[in-house]
């Protein structure tokens, strides 16, 4: 039998996309309650099927053969079952969920009605912690549907039947035709009734454009596009599977589950998307590379294969400190890493630049670049993909680019900053960074030297005689280049002045690579343009029982661990749980000792997106997410506010509050934004 319905990827619909559906002999698809909302109001009735056609029109236009229903899962009821119901009783759960459909029942000889009920599947009953697998629920449930189907008050059925009838089971008919219409139908997901989890940010955003050019490609070439339903052909037939290859791998990578990872509102547990972002890119790739190959056995010239270049870096190391004292001395400038990278991280950082990966482009110059800093100077680190040794002699250079602000007063406000030229990263079109100073690595003689140059604010550089900033390497065959440039060079007070930073490869006066990629790495945070954001979690169990969340080590006074944050934040941890405490007790933002309400402040960007949640357990847990996580797979979200007169923000947060939507805040949260 062909599917007479869709549920279309993370229910994704719009307008454009029923003349397609209908095409496809499909009666009906589904999405979620806020894609109504936002189709014909808050006041429109969940508990129906709706009507929607291909002609553009509000009526059938004198055809209803193109025609179509649609059908709005409840939201509530959906996700208390997948997100909520986990750490109940089963029983009491599979009652709560009775006694909320049957106050959808219609009153005697009243229309029927269709409450839609979708879940998360794949996520839904392993995080059950009363029974496994959601046995106890699953069974209540099941047990009291088939009471009240016997009464004749709860009926399950399929949409198809719904709309179709069984006489078998005296289920009506409920012709489509009959339905109120939506015209036009809003474009959106059952994610918060947007597309925004999949576009919007940088690299969301360059990935589409990525898609976007391999298809037109694919169009180009001229290759027909195979039928999808047929088999794959035999390797003996070389043309034909390579066109079905090529079709094929542009399919895979136009999923969505590519788009998901990109940006900051999803990140995978170990924080680390980059093999998402090689797994699509290598659909691209792949694409190309079948593409050519039909090409080649039809005589046709290749197209050319565009770099992809890397838009995820691998996992980075925030910075934890200053280099001091003997235990965590600064680095020796040798040109080597001495004995291991060791000596750089921890207390300083290190990222991968995010052009790099196993297909290294002829413009790939950076690696990794690690920085740290001391009371007196602030150390770099390239590793380079190429052999710096050998670039001596030619007019290349790898440059430090800083920017300048001084503050004179964190009360007042005020600052003074230095003349800045406007940098823009290769590939990009706005500016990352005001660059103040450089500090370049002139490779065009026999050893390498160092000049610093200040900016003029009209684009032209002066180099600056007498600084102090030194270099290590690059030694014979290596390809690794240590600097140490003075506070006093950069113009800057350590920790106290804000400081951000790219790292450039430069080829006869041309930008070639830069580090990060696209926006400047952050070192300091810049005081003056900081929100001060308090979150105060309510671990005492009051309101939901910390006891029913399967903790290993739940907080004092239900165990002996304590509440910790993490999140998508070097402050919180860069997702590493158990890491970041918070605080009981009554010193700092924490009002009150042993009340259970656990506390810490922190300081955030205006208008950076925060993700969080909360653990529980001690110092040996960190690391770990069994037992020790709120909740599963959901995160957390709030974004700091971009008013100017908001400086402090108090997060009121409950243990084990689960979201109702990935990424927002718990039904329990409350926010306060104070002004100055």
């Amino acid at each position: 039998m062909p599917p007479r319905g869709i549920w279309c990827g993370e229910g994704s619909v719009a307008e454009e996309i029923v003349p397609i559906l209908v095409d496809a002999g499909l009666e009906w698809t589904a999405t979620d309650h806020e894609v109504l909302k936002r189709s014909l109001g808050d006041q429109a009735q969940v508990a129906y099927p709706y009507l929607l056609d291909s002609d553009g029109e509000i009526g059938t236009a004198g055809s209803d053969e193109d025609s179509m229903a649609i059908v709005f899962r409840h939201t509530d009821l959906s996700d208390r079952m997948g997100f909520e119901y986990w750490s109940w009783e089963g029983e009491v759960a599979a009652q709560d969920f009775i006694d909320d459909v049957a106050h959808y029942a219609p009153k005697l000889g009243g229309k029927d009605r269709l409450l839609t009920i979708i879940l998360d599947g794949e996520n839904a009953w392993e995080a059950y912690n009363k029974e496994h697998d959601a046995k106890g629920f699953l069974h209540a449930l099941y047990g009291k549907l088939s009471q009240a189907y016997e009464t004749g008050e709860i009926v399950t059925v399929t949409t198809s039947e719904y709309l179709h009838g069984n006489p078998s089971r005296a289920v009506a008919p409920h012709p489509i035709v009959e339905a109120q219409e939506i015209e036009p139908l809003w474009p959106g997901s059952w994610i918060g009734g947007t597309f925004a989890i999949w576009i919007g940010e940088q690299e969301e955003n360059r990935a589409w454009e990525y898609l976007a050019q391999a298809r037109a490609d694919l169009e180009l070439s001229g290759l027909p596009r195979p039928n999808p339903s047929a088999s794959k052909p035999p390797a003996s037939a070389e043309l034909a599977r390579a066109v079905y290859e090529t079709w094929d791998l542009i399919y895979a990578a136009e999923g969505s589950d590519w788009f998901w990872w990109y940006g900051v509102d999803q990140t995978t547990p170990s924080n680390d998307d980059s093999p998402f972002d090689r797994a699509f890119r290598s659909q691209l790739l792949g694409m190309y590379e079948r593409m050519n190959e039909a090409l080649a056995l039809m005589d046709k010239p290749p197209l050319p294969v565009p770099e992809f270049a890397p838009l995820v870096q691998a996992k980075p190391k925030g910075l934890e400190g200053p280099y001091a004292g003997d235990e965590t001395p600064a680095p020796v400038l040798d040109g080597a890493f001495s004995p291991s990278e060791a000596e750089w991280t921890p207390p300083g950082g290190f990222f991968f630049d995010a052009d790099s990966s196993t297909a290294i482009s002829s413009d790939d110059d950076i690696g990794t670049v690690y920085y740290g800093y001391d009371d007196d100077a602030f150390y770099i680190a390239i590793q380079s993909n190429d052999d710096l040794f050998s670039k001596l002699g030619s007019a290349y250079e790898i440059a430090v680019l800083v920017d300048h602000k001084h503050i004179e007063s964190v009360e007042l406000g005020t600052f003074t900053a230095d003349a800045a030229n406007p940098f823009t990263p290769p590939g990009e079109s706005a500016a990352s960074l005001q660059v103040a100073r450089r500090v370049r690595v002139d490779m065009s003689g026999a050893s390498p030297v160092v000049r610093l140059d200040v900016a003029d604010g009209a684009g032209g550089w002066s180099e600056t005689p007498g600084h102090g900033a030194t270099i290590g390497g690059p030694n014979p065959g290596g390809s690794v280049i240590e600097l140490r440039m003075p506070w006093s060079d950069l113009n800057l007070v350590p920790q106290a002045d804000p400081l951000n930073f790219h790292v450039v490869a430069i080829e006869s006066g041309v930008t070639i690579d830069a580090a990060p990629s696209f926006k400047a790495k952050r070192v300091f945070d810049d005081v003056t343009d900081l929100v001060f954001v308090t979150f105060e979690c309510d671990a005492t169990g009051g309101q939901i029982p910390v006891g029913a969340l399967g903790l290993m080590a739940p907080p004092v006074p239900h165990g002996d661990g304590g509440v910790f944050i993490v999140g998508k934040s070097d402050k919180l941890g860069d997702w590493i749980p158990n890491k970041i405490s918070l605080s009981d007790s009554g010193q700092g933002s924490d009002h009150t000792a042993g009340d259970g309400i656990w506390s810490g402040t922190f300081g955030f960007p205006t208008g950076e997106v925060i993700q969080y949640k909360y653990t529980s357990g001690t110092g040996s847990h960190e690391g770990q997410w069994a037992g020790t996580e709120e909740f599963p797979y959901s995160n957390r979200q709030y974004v700091v506010p971009a008013d100017p007169s908001i400086a402090q923000v108090v997060i009121r947060d409950v243990f084990g509050d689960d979201p109702p939507q990935e990424n927002s805040m718990g039904k329990l949260s409350q926010v306060e934004e104070e002004t100055e």
